[in-house]
């Protein structure tokens, strides 16, 4: 098999990064809308300022919309690609149980899914939430029976060497190697039909996936400028302190103590008083 399961694996993953990164932004964006409240609570500015904070509120839950919209999006496209590779296994145990010539039953095939710890795949049961590990436990099967087929096939095609020989020698086999000849066809058909269909699977999955990683790091972003943004307005909060309501400037000029001149045991409340008189 050509294709690297590890691919989507991997990009399942940064996704996963991406949307808890997305989290702790919005955690931050809260803290920020909450010690705004609280800066201008109970103040004339909050009249004034106070619709502009909301627009952070709704910021922060516009964007965690979005991030929801986005899990729910993974395990919906997670949920496809569990489902096509459930199918692909399912042909796969019953091409192989054909083989070792098994009784093709349900109970026998139920006999791999336990063994395999697989989930039974049913399109109207949503409430089953697949994981990544999920999805890696049912490729590894899938893989590892391409291969023992694989490997069948390649002792049936050494067979068929030895019967032909035997031909040759005059035995009369003819019927039964046009026979096997087919069922080794057969299974070298499937076995390609097997890679193919695994392939085409993971690729159409992984392309929007890809769709879904691209809209995680553009909300990622946003939400990264904007916090930027949001740090220089807190800044600009001791300007807009700065000045009384009739727009005029308040200007704070610290008094200037001459420490040399005060007595070592004043120092400390003579200082105090200087501090809170400037405040």
């Amino acid at each position: 098999m050509n294709f690297n399961i590890e691919n989507i694996i991997n990009s399942y993953k940064l996704l996963d990064d991406l949307i808890e990164n997305i989290y702790n932004d919005i955690k931050n964006i809260n803290d920020l809308h909450i010690n705004l409240l609280n800066t201008f609570d109970k103040k004339d500015l909050f009249n004034q300022y106070g619709t502009y904070i909301d627009d952070i509120y709704f910021q922060k839950n516009y964007i965690l919309k979005e991030v929801k919209h986005i899990e729910n999006l993974k395990s919906y496209i997670l949920r496809k690609l569990y489902g096509d590779l459930f199918h692909l296994y399912q042909k796969i145990i019953k091409r192989f149980v054909n083989i070792n010539c098994e009784t093709n039953n349900i109970s026998i095939i139920k006999k791999y899914y336990t063994e395999h710890n697989i989930y039974i795949y049913n399109e109207l049961d949503i409430i089953i939430i697949y994981k990544i590990k999920d999805v890696q436990n049912i490729s590894n099967h899938i893989n590892n029976y391409i291969n023992l087929m694989k490997d069948i096939r390649t002792d049936m095609s050494n067979n068929l060497k030895i019967m032909n020989s035997n031909v040759e020698n005059g035995y009369n086999m003819g019927s039964f190697i046009i026979a096997y000849s087919s069922e080794i066809n057969k299974l070298k058909e499937d076995l390609n039909t097997y890679d193919k269909i695994f392939e085409h699977g993971i690729r159409m999955n992984l392309n929007i996936l890809n769709k879904l990683i691209t809209r995680a790091k553009c909300i990622a972003s946003e939400v990264s400028d904007d916090k930027l943004e949001f740090d220089i307005k807190i800044k600009k909060k001791d300007i807009i302190n700065s000045y009384s309501f009739d727009n005029t400037p308040i200007i704070k000029t610290p008094n200037i103590i001459d420490t040399n001149n005060i007595d070592e045991n004043e120092n400390e409340n003579e200082l105090k008083l200087q501090i809170d008189r400037n405040i």
